[in-house]
Parts: C-alpha cells; sequence; structure tokens
C-alpha cells in the first residue's frame, strides 16, 4: 500500500489521462479554474470515466465562482447536477464549500 494519495486536479478529459499515465491515485475533474473551480459538462465526467482505467475520478459540483454561500436555487441546481452525474459514472462528488 502506498503511504500517500496523489490527486491532481484536472480540467479536461485529457488533463485526466495524463495524471493516470503520472501514476495519479485520483482525479478531481473541474471546469473554470481561474473562477476556483466549477462543475464540468456531463460530456467531460462521461468521457473521463469512460478513459480513466485505474484512476479514481472525483468532480467537483459548484455552480458558480466567487463564494461559497449558495442560494436555495444554486442549491437545486447542484443537486440535479449530482444526479445527472451519479449514475455509474461518479466514483465520488465534491461539493465546494
Amino acid at each position: 500500500m502506498e503511504p500517500y494519495q496523489f490527486e491532481v486536479c484536472a480540467n479536461s478529459v485529457e488533463s485526466c489521462l495524463a495524471a493516470q499515465a503520472g501514476g495519479a491515485n485520483r482525479v478531481e475533474l473541474c471546469a473554470g479554474i481561474p473562477e476556483g473551480g466549477t462543475t464540468p459538462s456531463y460530456g467531460d465526467i462521461v468521457i473521463a470515466r469512460e478513459a480513466l482505467t485505474k484512476t479514481l475520478l472525483h468532480v467537483i459540483i459548484r455552480p458558480r465562482g466567487g463564494d461559497f454561500l449558495y442560494s436555495p436555487i444554486e442549491q437545486r441546481i447542484m443537486l440535479k447536477d449530482i444526479d445527472n452525474a451519479r449514475p455509474g459514472v461518479l466514483s465520488y462528488w465534491q461539493v465546494a464549500e
């Protein structure tokens, strides 16, 4: 067993594959890195999951950049994003807080 877990923040499927090739144990996929990370597209999530064969996929769930105080509508959006991405696709999702 490895004494550490190596996680890489990736903003594309290509970055996910590079992280896997570099030995990452898991990848956190997000979009909008300059904004602090936002939920990636469904297509990115699905293709990353298909492409990663030995690396866990974590997906950030965050509707926008800025603070981490979410309105009731933003909370509903986040729950829908989780519902859409979860079935058979995600190893883990992370709600930014």
